[in-house]
């Protein structure tokens, strides 16, 4: 049986390709997918260059928003870059440019209605303004931020199909601190089984974690590109 994410992943390419060539509810809802899964790494960058948490906000709401009331993605053919870049070009370009105009004339009509939860946006604030980060860095550490939680998500979900949930629980956080927060001991006693089978359940996690992970890089990168170059990269940017 094909675990989720063993078969050919979406890639945030084929999103942008479906938004360029849909109309209307489908060409909406692409977007509306890049828009949820990456608002969080775009909002710090934004940050990172000045501007006010309000106004940060805005003008996240405004750039997205401006991708989907226009043709923004009429002239990408082929991807040439990841799309960690492709975004990170597009913002910038959005910034450069007069938003403040553009937001007031799109407010005066129908505004599209994005997912964008800011009620997050106090925690993503201390992240975009680490004293020893750029703009760059914060960024890429939001960036593999979402992915990891995403793999994250995906294996949480494999788990509650399968109805294993209370194991999932008792050892995700050794996918970060490298054991579990409580000894094998102890879960044994919780779970009703033997502690070396809970080692051998927390080896079975971290790989198939780290396949998800992978997965997931991969998604947003040009067919060939290094997934494993694009992995120590970002891993790295956690730890800056």
């Amino acid at each position: 049986m094909n675990q989720p994410g063993d078969i050919l992943p979406t890639t945030q390419w084929t999103l942008v390709a479906q938004a360029r060539d849909a109309t209307g509810e489908a060409k909406r809802a692409a977007l509306q997918s890049l828009c949820e899964m990456y608002w969080k790494p775009v909002y710090v960058y934004v940050l990172g260059q000045g501007h006010r948490k309000h106004d940060a906000e805005d003008l996240v709401q405004g750039f997205f928003a401006d991708l989907l009331s226009r043709d923004f993605l009429s002239n990408v053919t082929e991807p040439s870059k990841k799309f960690r870049a492709f975004l990170l070009a597009s913002i910038n370009n959005y910034l450069q440019k007069d938003w403040r105009k553009r937001t007031a004339k799109k407010r005066g009509g129908k505004e599209p209605d994005l997912s964008i939860d800011f009620s997050l946006t106090e925690s993503l604030s201390d992240a975009g303004h680490e004293d020893h980060l750029t703009a760059d860095a914060a960024y890429d550490r939001l960036w593999a931020v979402t992915l990891v939680n995403n793999a994250l998500s995906l294996l949480q979900q494999e788990h509650a199909d399968a109805g294993k949930s209370p194991l999932f629980e008792a050892l995700q956080s050794g996918l970060v601190q490298g054991t579990p927060a409580r000894t094998y001991a102890e879960l044994s006693k919780e779970l009703n089984t033997q502690p070396n089978a809970l080692k051998v359940a927390m080896h079975r996690l971290k790989k198939r974690f780290g396949k998800l992970l992978e997965l997931e890089v991969k998604k947003t990168l040009v067919d060939g590109e290094d997934v494993q170059e694009e992995l120590r990269y970002l891993l790295q940017s956690l730890k800056r």
